[in-house]
Parts: structure tokens; C-alpha cells; sequence
């Protein structure tokens, strides 16, 4: 055996290199007796120089299938046609733990040849998109995150951290197609930074040869060095992957030595990147020492058996969304359609779903050339360091540190709802313009949408920034989880917006004065529909705390009670009743961000009881749509049915609103019938949401009856001209102290500190507020989770019964009476000392003297 000093810069079998390529080489031949497929080097690995031709007829391809995909590809014979590392990272924690500096590189070096196991498999995964990223938790302590950084060339870049290590590698692979093989040359830079001793290691890896790639079975090598570096001692190691010979002799062989900064031999290592790595300290000859054992470092876990990829069980667990955090980044590798298709086995729809995202990068090139802008990646950036590599310069990138920032901010923040996110749609878009982003004039047609984009509340860098901080959520429920500029929102909370439905509440006492059934359900109806006018505000209300309430009174005799009661998933309870109804309702609003628009789902239960006969009448509302919520002047629509249903009777009234069209075309207009228990039409309906509805008798197809006339229930009133946040006199009325009963609740939206900044128009202290409340309530979950305690709602209860809705079950919370009790008490009382209601502090807190620290 030659010694390690013969050639100490190449590793253990050194002097062999010659031979065992000459061996090597002798294995390969060429098909020269297949028609067309001259020059087509085909090598059986467990074979020698004469199973060639036999083998050239085996593999995974079908004779057309080998023949189509050989025309297409021989052109580009000499070319580059570039388009799992963590899994026994166990290896690097004990590298970090380990005194031996010599025994450590043992460590890091079986890690880095630990992944050649899953990297023999033959299938080609997709190239990413610009853009898109992949994420990793549950897996030894583990944070990971790569992106792809750049298209042309196809780079990526990636950093895992965890307690003992961080990783960071910039990746930019180079291949050659050689006929029925391809060399893939690792360009790129891997560093692995041990804490305990701040020990930064670099790594070299050897070039790979997929072998057979069209005739013949394809299989993978790995032949010639891997070098890691200490580069904080100059202690190396050298391992020599010996490449396959004839009936496989050395197939997955690995050899070589751990030297010291003077290049002297400490530690042997051999052993199989297939099986295992073992160790045995040397002498300077590089032999054994005497009365010492060679141990195993690392072996290979356990497979799944017959896996049609060849996954190990981590590979399946890269692909699962178990190790995917909370709140996963919709430009996660997961989400891809073409990859989630092909795991199905949907071939045809994985082809198709990756044409049409390749075009889509494609259009997103072309865009971003047309506007000059420039592709920027989040979680690195790109450094002046340019690595010499055996393959080529490497233009180097640096971890930023912004996403570990990104995941504190998930993982502490309690106002994220848990959504399943497979339902997320993948989106690693990240273009600042409009390429890909629905943008619609309602008073105009498809051609004005360019000039539509430039309009709207934002300014040009406030509308940037606005969608490079949402784009990411693009598929999401982002009901509770984004926090938004405080510059978008209304001063009034969403449980002061389910009072605006109190308006027109004179129509709920028509209806229950009315001795016709159909004509009950015109006038509730109406009522249901008289609020959309108000809905179409395009100002985002803020989100309740946990525990606040909205009371009124002082409005057509009507008591209102509305109350937050549960946070996570956020949910409103409310109350109203009068001489002539009640109305309960129970809110879970769903939303889906769709880059520049929302859709709102109305998960919730809405009833209404008519006091006279105890009509029960149930409410299902439309979804609603925010169109242009950044790229042009945001606007509502809610097309869709609603349905109001007389649980007591079996009526019903399904009114449609039309979605709005080109250049305006049906916006706003609501159509429909009243139809008895039979579903025989006995009212038509019609009108406009924002200005008035009307009603007429009708026969049964529907056309109104003769002699008949067409008549107006309902009519918007007047509203403020020129008013900054498009209020109605009755949202003023909502937010007046005026519409506040004797005593009011401590908890009561009006009293919130960020929506009377708001009011005054001051944005900078309506900001602070706002984040001191969302503080405090962070403090008072943590506290509850500390005394083991469960928030229970003061006015409402939660029932067993649980409705279910177009857009998911509902947990249904009932009015408990105790408000009313409390009102009665309060009103006849005349201890009650008469205080200026303006000067109560805003207290919805469950624990009053915990501090948000």
C-alpha cells in the first residue's frame, strides 16, 4: 500500500488514481452496433466490457419512449443543461461536542458522505423556481431554510441552524450531457460552523456521473476527493471515492485519512457511502496503531422497502408537511402542484402543471425586464465573495438572518389561526409589478387594467413594500395573522360592524307586524340586505380583543349586546332584541388572500325570531370578494346567493347577487324570489345593494302578476357627502358615546385607545396603541396557560351544537340572559353614580393587573 506522504494532497489510495481510472476507462464502450446511437457509451456496473450491448436494451424506458427522448436531447451533447443533507445531522452535534479536533473531523466528514446514500437515486427532481423556498423544523433541533436565488444561472442557496451548528451552503450546480451520461460538477460552497468553538469547516465535495441515462439501467458514481477543511486549524480530511470497476469492483469504496495542519496522517477512515464509515487512529505511515480497533462512525438507516422513487424515510419526510413550521411560506416546494401531482402518480397533470409554471417564471422574466426591476431574494443576499471551485467561480450567498426574525414572529405570535396547509397555493412570486396580479376596473374592461394598477390609496413605495411583505400569504387565511399598517384600517372593530345590520332594523318589525308570510320574508330579507351598503367601505375594521364587548341603545328601542369570545380561531357572539324580534348570531369570518384580493367567507350562524308568532327565520349569507386591495382603487363585490329560510315554516326568499361586469356591468344588482314551502315563486324581487330594493307578485314561472305593480321596501338613506372613511350618519351613530347605555362596560370598543387615535387622525399613536393591546393579550394567553385557566366568554355560552356552513362546521354560541339582567340592574339602580362614559379606561382583560411585559 503506497503511503500517505507519496501524495499527501490527494488522500489515502492516491497512487492507485492512475491505475483505477485506466481500469475505469476499459469498462467503458461504445454502441456502435445500434442504428443512430453511434458513440453511445453504455457501462454495466455489474459487468464487464462485453455486457454492453445487453445492457443498452434494459433500463426504465420504453423503445419509442428511449428513441423520442435520444432525438431530442443527442444537440445537446458537451452542454450544460443544469436546471439532503440534514438527515443524520446528529453527526454535526457530535462533532461540536467532541475535544478531539482530529476525531471531529470524523464526525463532519461521515455526515457530509452520508447523504450519497440518497443521492444514488435516478430520478431528476424539479428545478425550483425563482423564488421559491423550502422550510424544516422537527428534525433534531433543526431550523432550515433554502431559496432559490437565482434562475440563470440556477442557483440556491441554503442555512440550517440548531444548537450545536449552523450550515450554510451556496449552490450552484454544473452539468455535462454526454450522450447517455451527464457530469454533474458541485459547484458551490458548504460551510458548517461548529458553536462551542466557533470551528468553521469547509467542504469540497467530489463530481458525480449518472451513468445509462437513456439505454441501460441508470445508476450513479461519485468517483474522485472530498476535502473538509478546518479552516480555524488547517486540519483536513482527504476521502477518495473509488469509482466502479468492471463487475463492480470498488463501487461505493470510500478511503483516506484526517490529517493535521502539517499534513500528517492521524485518523484512517473506510468504509461504503452506501453502508457505513468507520475510524481508526495511524501512525505517520498512515497503518493502524497497534492494539487499536476500527469503530464505526455512522451507518445507514433503514429503508422502505420496494419505494418507487428509492426514498429513504427521510426523504418522505422532507416531502411531508410534519416538518412543516407554523405557518409555512407559500413559496414552500411542497405546495407545488407538478410535485404534489406527480406524488399521486398524476403524470399527465404534473406535466401540465409544470409547463404552466415554467411559463409563468418565464412571464415573470419578461415583466421584470419590460420594468427594469430587478429579483431580489429574501432570506439571503448576495455578497462581493467570489469562491474559486475546481468547476468554476462561484458568486457567493449570505444568509441574512431574516427569516429566523420571520419564525420568532410565527412562533410567538398567538393571533395566527391554524390552517391546513396543503390548502395553501404555492406562490413564489415576488415581483413588484403586476405580471400575474388580478387587477380590475369595475367601470372598465380588460384593457384598462395597467392603468388600474396605478391607482388607488398607496403610494408607489408603500404599495412596493405593502406587496413584498403580503405576497407571501397568498393562498391564506389571513383573518387574524398579518399585522397590517394601521394606515388601512376604519376606527370601529368588528363587533361594532355586526351592529351596523341595526340600521334598517324597522324592517325586522314590519315583518313581524306582517300577517303575510311572503311578505315577512321580503321585509327581512331587506333588512339582510340594506347592510351591504355599509359593507362596501373599503377601510379594514380592527380585530376584537378577547373579552371586548360592543353595547347599544337608543336605537328603535333595540338592546345590543356583542362579545369576542374566543381568539384562536377569532370568533364574535352577538345579541340584539327589541319589542318585536331577537337576532343572535354567532361569526367566524374565513378569508383566502389572493395577492391583490381577499375573499371573505361568512362562516357563521345568523338568526332572527319574530316575537308575535315565534317565526325563526335562518340567514346564509354571500361570500364577498375585496378586489385591488394594493394594485388599484380597492373596491367590494358579493356575488353569490343569499338565503333566508323560515325554520318554522319551510319559506324561503334565494336572492342572487350579480357579479359586476365589464365596464360595471350588473354591479350591485340583487335579484330573486320568495318561494313557499313547495318552492313555488310567490314574490319577485329586485334592486340594487347599495341604493334600494323592491318587490312584485308573481305567477308561477316567475313573471309578475297582472295588475300588478313593482314596489319599493327599502331605501338607502342619505350618507355624509366626502366623508375620509365613507361612514354612514349611522356608523358615526355606532361610535357615538350618544348610542351608549347608563354604565358602560369597561370592555366596550368605543373605550379602545387605537381606535380613538384613529378617530383623531393620529396615526402614529393609533399604531403604538394598537401594538400595546395585541401585547397585553399575548401576556394574558401565557398567563392563562401558566394558571391553567380557560377564558369563558361573560355573556354568551358555548352550546354542543355545532352548524354546519358552505365554508366549514361552526361552533354555535348562545346568548346566556345575563346581559339583560345586568341592563336591568344597571337602569334601575339610582346608586349608580352618572360618569363621563369618555373616561373609562378600556379593560377586556380576564387578569386587570398583569403587565404586557
Amino acid at each position: 500500500m503506497a503511503t500517505p506522504n507519496d501524495n499527501q494532497s490527494k488522500g489515502f489510495f492516491a497512487a492507485m488514481t492512475s491505475g483505477l481510472s485506466m481500469f475505469g476507462n476499459a469498462m467503458h464502450r461504445s454502441v456502435n452496433g445500434l442504428l443512430g446511437y453511434e458513440g453511445v457509451e453504455v457501462i454495466n456496473p455489474e459487468g464487464g466490457k462485453h455486457d454492453a450491448e445487453e445492457e443498452a436494451q434494459k433500463g426504465r424506458w420504453e423503445q419509442e419512449e428511449r428513441d423520442g427522448y435520444w432525438k431530442m436531447m443527442q444537440k445537446y451533447i458537451g452542454s450544460d443543461v443544469t436546471s439532503m443533507l440534514m438527515e443524520y445531522s446528529y453527526l454535526l452535534d457530535l462533532a461540536d461536542e467532541c475535544e478531539d479536533p482530529y476525531i471531529r473531523l470524523v464526525y463532519t466528514s461521515s455526515w457530509a458522505i452520508s447523504v450519497y446514500y440518497a443521492l444514488q437515486r435516478t430520478w431528476k427532481p424539479f428545478n425550483p423556481i425563482l423564488g421559491e423556498t423550502y422550510e424544516m423544523i422537527n428534525h433534531g433541533g433543526i431550523t432550515f431554510i433554502s431559496e432559490q436565488v437565482s434562475h440563470h444561472p440556477p442557483m440556491g442557496a441554503g442555512h440550517a441552524e440548531n444548537e450545536h451548528f449552523t450550515y450554510d451552503i451556496t449552490s450552484k450546480l454544473k452539468t455535462k450531457f454526454l450522450g447517455n451520461s451527464v457530469d454533474v460538477y458541485p459547484v458551490g460552497r458548504t460551510r458548517v460552523t461548529l458553536k462551542r468553538d466557533g470551528v468553521v469547516l469547509d467542504l469540497v465535495p467530489p463530481p458525480t456521473k449518472v451513468n445509462n441515462l437513456i439505454f441501460g439501467r441508470t445508476w450513479v458514481d461519485s468517483p474522485g476527493e472530498m476535502i473538509m477543511t478546518n479552516l480555524t486549524t488547517g486540519d483536513k480530511v482527504v476521502l477518495f471515492f473509488q469509482p466502479c470497476g468492471w463487475f463492480g469492483a470498488g463501487r461505493y469504496e470510500v478511503d483516506g485519512y484526517v490529517y493535521n495542519a502539517a499534513e500528517e496522517p492521524k485518523i484512517l477512515m473506510t468504509g461504503k457511502w452506501n453502508e457505513s464509515m468507520s475510524y481508526q487512529p495511524c501512525d505517520l505511515e498512515g497503518e493502524p496503531l497497534p492494539d487499536s480497533e476500527l469503530k464505526e462512525v455512522w451507518h445507514v438507516a433503514d429503508v422502505p422497502a420496494n419505494d418507487k422513487f428509492q426514498y429513504t424515510y427521510f426523504a418522505h419526510k422532507l416531502n411531508s408537511f410534519d416538518t412543516a413550521p407554523k405557518k409555512l411560506l407559500a413559496s414552500d416546494s411542497r405546495l407545488r402542484s407538478d410535485r404534489l401531482a406527480l406524488e399521486k402518480g398524476d403524470l399527465l397533470k404534473a406535466g401540465a402543471e409544470k409547463s404552466r409554471l415554467e411559463e409563468r417564471q418565464r412571464a415573470e422574466k419578461r415583466e421584470r425586464e419590460a420594468k427594469a426591476h430587478k429579483f431580489t431574494p429574501r432570506w439571503f443576499d448576495m455578497t462581493d465573495e467570489v469562491t474559486p471551485t475546481p468547476w468554476g467561480d462561484l458568486e457567493v450567498y449570505q444568509y441574512n438572518g431574516k427569516y429566523a426574525e420571520h419564525r420568532a414572529a410565527m412562533d410567538r405570535s398567538d393571533s395566527i389561526e391554524e390552517v391546513d396547509v396543503k390548502s395553501f397555493e404555492f406562490n413564489p412570486w415576488h415581483l413588484l409589478g403586476y405580471e400575474g396580479v388580478e387587477v380590475i376596473n369595475p367601470e372598465g374592461g380588460k384593457d384598462d387594467a395597467e392603468e388600474e394598477a396605478q391607482r388607488g390609496r398607496w403610494k408607489q413605495e408603500e404599495r412596493d413594500s405593502y406587496w413584498k411583505m403580503m405576497h407571501k400569504y397568498i393562498g391564506s387565511d389571513v383573518t387574524s395573522m398579518v399585522t397590517l399598517p394601521v394606515l388601512i384600517f376604519e376606527p370601529m372593530t368588528m363587533i361594532q360592524k355586526m351592529a351596523e345590520l341595526m340600521e334598517y332594523s324597522y324592517l325586522l318589525d314590519e315583518a313581524d307586524d306582517c300577517e303575510d308570510p311572503y311578505m315577512r320574508l321580503v321585509y327581512a330579507s331587506s333588512w339582510a340586505i340594506s347592510v351591504y351598503y355599509a359593507y362596501q367601505r373599503t377601510w379594514k375594521p380592527f380585530n376584537p380583543i378577547l373579552g371586548e364587548t360592543y353595547e347599544m341603545a337608543n336605537h328603535g328601542g333595540i338592546t345590543f349586546i356583542a362579545e369576542q369570545v374566543s381568539h384562536h380561531p377569532p370568533m364574535s357572539a352577538g345579541h340584539a332584541e327589541n319589542d318585536h324580534f331577537t337576532y343572535d348570531v354567532t361569526s367566524k369570518l374565513k378569508t383566502k388572500f389572493l395577492g391583490n384580493s381577499l375573499d371573505v367567507y361568512p362562516v357563521g350562524r345568523t338568526r332572527v325570531t319574530l316575537k308575535r308568532d315565534g317565526v325563526v327565520l335562518d340567514l346564509v349569507p354571500p361570500p364577498t370578494k375585496v378586489n385591488n386591495l394594493i394594485f388599484g382603487r380597492t373596491w367590494v363585490d358579493s356575488p353569490g346567493e343569499m338565503i333566508m329560510t323560515n325554520l318554522t315554516t319551510g319559506d324561503k326568499v334565494v336572492l342572487y347577487f350579480q357579479p359586476c361586469g365589464w365596464f360595471g356591468a350588473g354591479r350591485y344588482e340583487v335579484d330573486g324570489y320568495v318561494y313557499n314551502a313547495d318552492e313555488e315563486p310567490k314574490i319577485l324581487m329586485t334592486g340594487k345593494w347599495n341604493e334600494s330594493m323592491s318587490y312584485q307578485p308573481c305567477d308561477m314561472e316567475g313573471e309578475p302578476l297582472p295588475g300588478s305593480e313593482l314596489k319599493e321596501v327599502w331605501h338607502v338613506a342619505d350618507a355624509p357627502a366626502n366623508d375620509k372613511f365613507q361612514y354612514t350618519h349611522f356608523a358615526h351613530k355606532i361610535n357615538s358615546f350618544d348610542t351608549a347605555p347608563r354604565k358602560l362596560l369597561a370592555s366596550d370598543s368605543r373605550l379602545r385607545p387605537d381606535r380613538l387615535a384613529l378617530e383623531k387622525g393620529d396615526l402614529s399613536k393609533a399604531g403604538a396603541e394598537k401594538g400595546s393591546l395585541e401585547e397585553r393579550q399575548r401576556a394574558e394567553k401565557r398567563e392563562r396557560e401558566a394558571k391553567g385557566h380557560k377564558f369563558s366568554p361573560r355573556w354568551f355560552d358555548m352550546t354542543d351544537e355545532v352548524t354546519p356552513t358552505p365554508w366549514g362546521d361552526l361552533e354555535v354560541y348562545q346568548y346566556n340572559g345575563k346581559y339583560g339582567e345586568h341592563r336591568a340592574v344597571v337602569d334601575n339602580s339610582d346608586s349608580i353614580e352618572e360618569v363621563d362614559v369618555q373616561s373609562i379606561e378600556f379593560n377586556p382583560w380576564q387578569y386587570s393587573n398583569l403587565s404586557a411585559e
